[in-house]
């Protein structure tokens, strides 16, 4: 598809992906929710891990029912971008965590147009969330691995699905990601039409 310069693109709660529309859904289960975190990480609780996963639309990998919080790539994004939106403040103590909801600041984020609020996402991902976080086990790596896999990617055309089972020099930058490539698609950045 070629675009020229007069194209509009325009953003909604599901395009160009479900990644407004997802959010909007965690900030609402925020709201109405008491929130606990793990003492340790401060990440959310499997109940409220299962119970926001199975709220997410879009076309998320099955996850197991006793996996952590860094085992669900959008979870873990929201998580990421709600704290660096300071939507949620993490209270600790020496024995306990806890998620303080600035309800204010989701409010006027809930104020803003869909557009608005993806810019909002992007520029929070894109400037100011910690990448290595985002990772999980594959902290660090993606940085290094980013120069090379995209030298692989443009020797084919624009558009192309590539089958990384015939590639493994693709999947072995690919597997360097972990979760961040999920993070990047889930902005609908690599994803084809």
């Amino acid at each position: 598809m070629k675009m020229s310069e007069n194209t509009k693109i325009t953003v909604t709660p599901d395009y160009p992906s479900y990644l407004v529309e997802n959010f909007r859904t965690y900030l609402n289960y925020l709201l109405t929710h008491t929130i606990k975190l793990t003492r340790r990480s401060a990440y959310f609780t499997k109940k409220d891990l299962l119970s926001l996963h199975s709220q997410m639309k879009g076309e998320w990998r099955e996850v197991p029912n006793h996996a952590a919080q860094a085992d669900y790539p959008i979870l873990h994004l929201f998580y990421e971008l709600s704290r660096v939106l300071s939507f949620i403040k993490v209270r600790r103590t020496s024995s306990t965590a806890a998620a303080i909801i600035q309800t204010d600041r989701i409010e006027d984020f809930m104020k803003l147009t869909a557009a608005e609020q993806y810019l909002s996402l992007l520029e929070a991902f894109w400037m100011e969330a910690d990448w290595d976080e985002l990772q999980g086990e594959k902290r660090g790596k993606a940085f290094f691995a980013i120069h090379s896999l995209f030298e692989e990617l443009e020797r084919f055309p624009a558009n192309e699905v590539i089958q990384l089972k015939h590639h493994p020099e693709i999947l072995d930058s690919v597997r360097e990601f972990g979760s961040f490539l999920h993070t990047l698609v889930t902005f609908d950045f690599g994803k084809s039409g």
